[in-house]
């Protein structure tokens, strides 16, 4: 009996141990993230970028975490390390649909246009109506200069989507660039009859 006693003891300890480590981990792990989302909501980019980084530390495999320091490289302007952090989120949870919406504008910023595509189409392949992913593929059509095949995809959204503020918006840039100024200007003034307080100026 003493020897089972012997070998019990030391094994309770050490449970007790680890169930401490482990709570102290989610402890600290939640603390940051507290912290991060709220500098996140001062604007503190950087210092919530470090508050991320040290949670990540906690935790390595949280395709979450990897979002959000993705999204803040990106804001940052560094998107090597943001493609890198989304790649790794979209790899951790491949239906990730904010991680793959992310990281197909990453891939756009960098002139990797197939990429991007590949991206919204897996989202489209969870989601058909996913209004953001349709406008990745129509800010791909932008980026590689086919204005009116993407202005023709917002026209086609739009009909499904009437009220859509960023569509609107979207039409009225295109409408710009293909120096449509007159219907430019109605895009935008569509914007603020359905939302006044959007902040928009039509000169």
């Amino acid at each position: 009996m003493r020897s089972l006693f012997k070998i019990l003891i030391p094994c309770l300890l050490l449970l007790c141990l680890c169930i401490g480590c482990k709570e102290d981990k989610v402890d600290k792990l939640s603390q940051l993230q507290k912290e991060a989302n709220e500098l996140m909501d001062q604007h503190q980019w950087r210092a919530a970028l470090a508050c991320y980084i040290k949670a990540l530390s906690t935790k390595p495999d949280s395709a979450k975490l990897h979002y959000q320091i993705g999204m803040i490289d990106r804001r940052l302007g560094n998107m090597d390390l943001a493609i890198k952090h989304l790649e790794k989120a979209v790899t951790l949870s491949p239906d990730y649909t904010d991680a793959l919406l992310e990281l197909g504008y990453c891939y756009l910023a960098t002139n990797r246009y197939k990429n991007a595509e590949v991206m919204a189409r897996a989202i489209l392949k969870a989601d058909p109506e996913n209004i953001q992913a349709r406008l990745l593929i129509g800010d791909r059509r932008a980026f590689t200069g086919s204005y009116k095949q993407a202005l023709s995809l917002i026209k086609t959204l739009l009909k499904r989507h009437p009220d859509n503020i960023n569509l609107w918006l979207h039409r009225g840039d295109l409408n710009l660039v293909l120096d449509r100024s007159k219907e430019a200007e109605d895009a935008y003034r569509h914007c603020i009859s359905i939302a006044p307080l959007c902040g928009l100026s039509c000169g």
